[in-house]
């Protein structure tokens, strides 16, 4: 079967995947690869193109450790999205978890081993300590002497200078819509090829603590830009029972395609709409149901239809004649059942002349799949690995020790859909950067103006910088398409339940 353009997410997952190096699944020490949420932009000024030698190598660094310690939140992984944690480092919990671990042995020769071994950890993260130095140069990066402004871990790239003008890491790759690629395994699920922008939990004022979040709309339903879609509430840490509240506003018209939970932090998403299908479709198919009308006494039966299969419907436009009519009286009167959306009437479910009850369903409204004809992906890639010299795989991966006051697990569940139990989710080793994007298509009005709307992606890619030329749409600049993660081992390994 052809690849369509909906079908372009899990395409493009499923060709990567498969250049994993590593068993793909939910086990500890499974890879797997998530679509970035966002198609996060990565200027080569932020690696320190255009600076001085040692300035560049210096910024390289920088980044690195910068993008190899996110954790990705647990709300956008269950959508299939790597959307980083805001305030979540992997290097802070790797700390936490040496410095607090206890062995849990009896053997004096063990615990001795353990210490030793917990001492040489702790060591070689202090010698691989990164302060990222304040100050901007014209490259854009933070290299001049001005005060400490942050402190991370060492991390090397693989290959090195992938960033680099003239860097001969760079792989061309091309999807059409008449190859069939077939989807790869995955532990989470593939998102849909949509536009979407995304809804972020505001910071809270200060002298606050995050309270109850109230969302008004359901999954489906649509929305318009300046709509209050959500009340976030603030409780005071200082005057009992004093609470503020925040309203939330839709950033764009569309479909509200995902809503997260209360367990959020600061800059989590806690919605996206999606504004490449016409905001008026809410869903793929729409049924069309018979309505329960209270009218004791009165059959109703199907008249006449006012459209066909394939017919396109819009929202409140008349689909078919019910008429009411009372056996024992013989009145009767008639009711048209409208479309609930717009779309195409993909099915009749139900013929004129058949008896109907209600909530029975009548036909399906909905998207017909975008033709696969002109339809081609190109782009330049690289996958970029992330290595650390501070990283004890072998101390980690011990069964002997635990974290006063944590659960087994309490830290790192070790699989995938109990990751929003987790302070660490999943391990970040590696990304797959993509440059010199270009999607042709053929696109209709409606999805140019959609992604002229503040869409900030294109399922995997990001808008920023893109230009829509006719049926080309182009990105030059090098970007994070993915996410190479790695399931991390149960942590800790032992039990220490409260009071214990």
């Amino acid at each position: 079967m052809s690849v369509t353009r909906d079908q372009l997410s899990a395409a493009v997952h499923g060709f990567f995947t498969r250049k994993l190096h590593g068993a793909v699944g939910d086990a500890p020490g499974n890879v797997l690869l998530v679509l970035d949420g966002f198609g996060s932009s990565l200027p080569p000024g932020e690696f320190g193109v255009g600076a001085t030698d040692s300035q560049q190598q210096l910024l390289a660094h920088q980044r690195a450790a910068q993008l190899a310690d996110q954790l990705p939140a647990a709300n956008g992984l269950s959508d299939g999205w790597y959307l980083p944690r805001t305030g979540g480092r992997l290097s802070f919990w790797y700390k936490a978890l040496l410095s607090g671990s206890v062995c849990t042995s009896t053997s004096e020769q063990e615990v001795a081993a353990f210490e030793a071994g917990k001492a040489s950890a702790l060591k070689r993260l202090e010698q691989n300590e990164l302060l990222v130095i304040a100050g901007t140069t014209g490259a854009g990066g933070s290299v001049d002497p001005t005060g400490v402004s942050d402190t991370r871990y060492a991390t090397g790239m693989s290959p090195t200078g992938w960033f680099l003008p003239g860097a001969d890491s760079w792989e061309m790759h091309r999807i059409d819509g008449t190859q069939p690629v077939p989807p790869a395994p995955s532990p989470v699920p593939v998102p849909a090829f949509d536009a979407q922008v995304m809804v972020l939990r505001p910071e809270s004022p200060p002298g606050f603590r995050p309270g109850d979040l109230a969302f008004f709309p359901s999954v489906g339903e649509t929305v318009t830009e300046g709509d209050v879609i959500a009340n976030q509430h603030f409780v005071s840490e200082e005057i009992p029972d004093h609470e503020i509240g925040t309203a939330i506003l839709a950033p764009a018209s569309g479909t509200v395609l995902s809503v997260s939970s209360n367990e959020l932090e600061a800059g989590d998403e806690i919605a996206s709409v999606g504004v490449r299908r016409s905001p008026a479709v809410a869903a793929q198919r729409n049924a069309v149901l018979m309505p329960a009308l209270d009218k004791p006494g009165f059959v109703p039966t199907l008249r006449e239809w006012h459209k066909a299969v394939g017919d396109r419907v819009a929202v409140g436009e008349p689909l078919v004649d019910v008429q009411f009519l009372a056996p024992i009286t013989d009145d009767e009167f008639n009711f048209t059942v409208p479309s609930p959306v717009a779309g195409t009437l993909l099915s009749i479910d139900r013929q004129a002349g058949e008896p109907v009850l209600a909530d029975v369903q009548l036909a399906v409204v909905g998207d017909t799949p975008n033709p696969p004809r002109g339809f081609t992906v190109e782009f330049e890639y690289t996958i970029v690995s992330f290595g650390r010299p501070w990283w004890d795989e072998v101390f980690l991966a011990a069964g002997n020790w635990k974290v006063p006051g944590f659960r087994r697990g309490g830290i790192a569940s070790g699989t995938v859909p109990q990751v929003a139990a987790s302070a660490i989710t999943l391990f970040t080793t590696g990304m797959v950067v993509v440059r010199n994007l270009r999607i042709t298509t053929n696109w209709d009005h409606d999805e140019r103006d959609q992604l002229a709307s503040g869409a900030l992606n294109l399922g995997p890619f990001t808008l920023g910088g893109a230009d829509v030329d006719g049926e080309t749409m182009s990105r030059p600049g090098p970007q994070a398409m993915g996410w190479i993660c790695q399931v991390p081992p149960v942590l800790p390994p032992v039990d220490d339940p409260p009071g214990v």
